[in-house]
């Protein structure tokens, strides 16, 4: 079942920062409408019909998020987008690398670390592009990063 615009602001409105759906303004808040980052998933069908196209996944959530932002007037962080022209740019053995992977299992939704911080430099970027952030707030998105760096919780 797709969200309807009412549950994406419902959801919205449930979050942290619930003046977001409602409209209100407070001097230096930026709200920022975004949604989830695209999983790994790739079109199964022959090359010359589509293989290795990188496929969104959340069905109409994106598009009713950006009918909020532009409602609200706030900016908005396409999520899904950033990632899935990166994917598709890397292709489904890319991406592998990206993505929690064991030695009997593939998660194509949750990621690695390098799947973190490229992640992470799309959103910095596109933040940056949308003056959401100023450009000395946004540095060195292409120095190395160690995975060590980058730590989960145990579960």
């Amino acid at each position: 079942m797709s969200p309807t615009r009412r549950q994406v602001t419902a959801a919205t409105a449930a979050s942290p920062a619930p003046e977001a759906a409602r409209g209100a303004r407070r001097p230096r808040t930026v709200h920022i409408a975004g949604d989830s980052t695209a999983a790994r998933k790739y079109a199964d069908a022959a090359p010359e019909t589509g293989y290795g196209t990188a496929l969104p996944t959340h069905g109409e959530y994106p598009a009713a998020m950006r009918a909020l932002a532009e409602e609200e007037h706030v900016a908005l962080l396409d999520v899904q987008a950033l990632p899935l022209a990166l994917w598709q740019r890397l292709g489904p053995e890319g991406t592998k690398t990206y993505f929690n992977r064991t030695a009997t299992e593939q998660d194509n939704t949750h990621f690695d670390p390098p799947g973190a911080i490229a992640v992470a430099r799309l959103v910095a970027r596109a933040l940056r592009d949308r003056r959401v952030l100023a450009p000395h707030d946004v540095r060195r998105l292409g120095a190395e990063v160690p995975e060590s760096w980058i730590t989960w919780p145990e579960a």
